[in-house]
């Protein structure tokens, strides 16, 4: 034991080193063993659900698969491959699978979804979705008559916001295999076929200078976010070199606007669940309910089956809002300003989020490392507004230099915009117990 220790004494920074390389490979191994682990227990429920017996008439589901290759520093492919198309495949439905380029991004490959498809699945991070989405959207807004097929996301990307809010539970966020229990309860969701709707934000520029332009809106799910904190959270990938800690540095080092860095004038109208004044402007209120036809044998033989009728899910035009359209004015200078889907009342609407007009640099820097460390969304503001509509003015001082806001993590200018809430109007795959 003595000789051991001598050795280990005279030749320290082998030992340390050896030691640091254990450790790692220990913790590796650990980490591998419980992904085997997780990824046979919900093949063995995807295994359960393709050996269950189909009616004569009925086909395997056909899924279409909307891949980013690039998505999350080009591991998306891999880790779909090893992950996630196992558990489609075992489930017994078919796959076809779409991966975007430089020609064909999200909101492109939509239109080259095939007829015959049962689902949709978006394979990426919040960017895919909102080109997704965007596509998805834009088409039924040109033809609301065309059925919204189901949406299935798996969490493939740098950033998953929608997948976490949809898929994590909350208890494991310190479990080093948290991220793909995610992605396998994601997949897994797709497989079980429960759907719940979830709200959209149409967003639309309007500003006056592109009015010779045809501006197409843009969808988002999640989030848009302007600010101080928004802009030290898209300079991250700026200081690479500090490796795990740039999102640290990003805040401690960079230098923002933490003095009103948002002025706007806001003009916001009252949550509506829909009544005789909106209804006929409204995409998602405009929503047909289609019912199927009753299937027979021979419905084997035709994919296609046309509808038997068409209904309104309610009559608008019957019920009686006098809040609705009445529009409010306010100005506001504050150092953030969120704007999201959220649930008010029972009532669907858009959760405006302001924060304090100023901040100082040590508060700044405390609460952006705090949101880092808890991976959690801003929570923390001084006024809440919601709303069906929204407009979004930047004052006259914010064109001297240049604004961004960021919408589901993708970053755009900051113009003038009208934001509308299309309520409950995607539906989503998700797990039957949430």
């Amino acid at each position: 034991m003595a000789k051991i220790l001598r050795t280990l004494r005279n030749n320290w920074k082998k030992s340390v080193f050896l030691t640091g390389l254990s450790a790692y490979g220990i913790d590796y191994g650990q980490t591998e063993y419980k992904k085997n682990l997780l990824m046979r227990e919900y093949c063995q429920e995807a295994v359960n659900f393709g050996d269950a017996p189909i009616k004569i008439y009925q086909v395997p589901r056909h899924v279409v698969v909307i891949l980013n290759p690039a998505s999350n520093k080009k591991k998306a492919m891999k880790e779909y491959t090893k992950y996630c198309a196992p558990i489609l495949h075992l489930s017994g439905a078919s796959v076809t699978l779409l991966t975007t380029d430089d020609k064909n991004n999200g909101i492109n490959l939509v239109s080259k979804v095939p007829d015959n498809a049962d689902a949709l699945i978006i394979a990426g991070g919040d960017g895919t979705i909102s080109d997704v989405v965007t596509g998805l959207l834009r088409r039924f807004n040109a033809d609301p008559s065309q059925k919204l097929l189901p949406i299935g996301i798996l969490p493939l990307g740098k950033t998953n916001s929608v997948a976490k809010q949809l898929y994590d539970d909350g208890d494991s966020k310190s479990d080093s295999i948290n991220r793909y229990r995610i992605m396998l309860k994601a997949a897994y969701s797709i497989v079980r076929e429960t759907t719940k709707n979830i709200s959209a934000m149409e967003i639309k520029n309007i500003d006056d200078s592109d009015s010779d332009k045809k501006l197409l809106p843009v969808y988002a799910v999640h989030r848009l976010r302007i600010g101080a904190f928004r802009d030290a959270d898209s300079k991250i990938d700026k200081y690479w070199y500090f490796g795990k800690l740039r999102s640290y540095a990003s805040y401690l080092l960079g230098s923002y606007d933490r003095d009103s860095p948002v002025k706007v004038d806001i003009k916001f109208s009252s949550p509506c669940s829909g009544c005789s004044k909106c209804y006929t402007d409204r995409l998602d209120l405009r929503r047909p309910r289609v019912v199927e036809p009753q299937k027979r044998w021979w419905h084997v033989f035709i994919r296609n089956l046309t509808p038997l009728s068409q209904a309104p899910v309610t009559d608008y035009s019957k019920i009686d809002n006098p809040s609705c359209g009445i529009v409010t004015e306010k100005p506001v200078n504050t150092v953030e300003l969120n704007v999201s889907p959220a649930i008010v009342n029972e009532t669907p609407a858009l959760r405006v989020n302001i924060g304090p007009e100023k901040i100082n640099y040590i508060d700044f820097v405390k609460e952006g490392w705090r949101r880092n460390e808890a991976n959690i969304s801003p929570d923390q503001c001084v006024e809440i507004i919601n709303a069906q509509t929204l407009f979004l003015n930047p004052k006259e001082e914010n064109d001297k230099k240049e604004s961004w806001l960021s919408i589901d993590n993708e970053e755009y200018e900051f113009k003038k915009l009208r934001i509308e809430l299309l309520q409950n109007i995607l539906p989503v795959f998700i797990l039957p117990q949430m």
